[in-house]
């Protein structure tokens, strides 16, 4: 029998459902709230039909209720790592907005650059990562969105090779970050840029990061987890494993972190959990390793320059685990590697595995 839905009980319902929710870079969060305005400094909600405000620079994340429908079409398919399409909704959607900001979700134009910046840098088309970063920065200057924006442009020239024009755009970070009279926490996120796209390396480079990661402390815990997993990174480059597995496991206990980060810890994790496991065939340890690099394809499918590294090696552990159904789940995994990264280093790693049994 169908029971109708008084109106009170439909307007209980929208709100269970139309509300949107803050994620803190401190751990917490602010639920059940309507995103009112976002600026540089500051984003402005109503919660019980009081009006609240809460630092930009204090916000890792806001999971909004509801999206322009194009937009909310990228996000999913950004979820499934079908980021082509993506591009296109992105692009749609913000040939439709450039003339004039959305009146409805008026926070969407600037999230929707930021996102497709996003996309550009994952499938590695630098120049257009940079035309999205340039016009967001044009038609969005006072964006929360655009510092991020900056920083991923900066990052991808990074990842390319061209570290000079990475430090050009951090330079440009560090003009928006004092003219915005923007805090720490973006003072910091430049330190750290110069740091890795600077030519310090090995025990020079982690006393750095160190000293930035004291420095950024428990008050800005997203650049102080992002120094660290540098840190462990350099440690896993040495051998250190250790201290390495330390560093990465104090930072996925407590993950104050962005994705990027929480990719980085994780497969630095396996690792260290694979070199461990790998002599013996110590089939705990391999299980472990597995565990900590599916989490990297699972979760983080979108941070490609740990993503095909992690399902090889998830590949690895699988092998070495043995069994007929471990053999498959193995192949299945180099099979991936080949068809979604086949330029990657690790395809070609995978193409040598795939065949044979370890």
């Amino acid at each position: 029998m169908r029971v109708p839905l008084t109106p009170i009980v439909l307007l209980s319902l929208a709100g269970l459902t139309l509300a949107d929710e803050i994620h803190l870079t401190d751990g917490k969060s602010i639920t059940d709230v309507s995103i009112q305005s976002e600026t540089m400094t500051e984003v402005t909600y109503r919660k019980d039909r009081k009006e609240g405000k809460v630092p930009a620079d204090t916000i890792l994340s806001i999971d909004y209720s509801a999206k322009p429908q194009l937009v909310d079409q990228a996000d999913a398919s950004m979820r499934d790592g079908l980021f082509e399409d993506a591009e296109v909704d992105l692009t749609n959607f913000l040939a439709g907005v450039k003339a004039k900001r959305p009146r409805k979700y008026p926070w969407s134009r600037a999230y929707a650059y930021y996102r497709l910046a996003e996309v550009y840098e994952v499938l590695q088309s630098i120049e257009d990562v940079k035309q999205t970063v340039n016009e967001m920065a044009e038609l969005e200057p006072e964006s929360r969105y655009l510092p991020y924006a900056i920083s991923i442009k900066a990052r991808a020239l990074a990842d390319s090779g061209d570290k000079a024009s990475a430090l050009a755009a951090l330079g440009d970070l560090e003009k928006v970050v004092a003219s915005a009279g923007l805090g720490d926490r973006w003072k910091l996120e430049v330190e750290l840029g110069k740091l890795l796209y600077g030519d310090a390396t090995g025990a020079s480079l982690r006393k750095k990061l160190q000293d930035l990661a004291d420095l950024a402390g428990s008050g800005n815990p997203v650049v102080r987890n992002r120094a660290l997993a540098e840190i462990g990174i350099s440690l896993l480059g040495e051998g250190k494993l250790d201290e390495g597995e330390k560093i990465f496991r104090s930072i996925v206990s407590d993950p104050k972190a962005d994705d990027r980060t929480l990719a980085a810890a994780y497969t630095g994790l396996g690792h260290c959990l694979f070199r461990r496991g790998e002599p013996t065939k110590d089939p705990e340890l391999l299980k472990e390793a597995l565990k900590a690099f599916m989490r990297v394809v699972v979760l983080y499918g979108h941070e490609i320059n740990y993503v095909p590294e992690a399902l090889f090696f998830a590949g690895r552990c699988f092998q070495l685990i043995g069994g007929d159904e471990a053999e498959l789940a193995a192949t299945k995994l180099y099979t991936r590697v080949m068809r979604d990264f086949p330029e990657n280093r690790w395809a070609g790693e995978a193409r040598g595995f795939r065949s044979r049994k370890k």
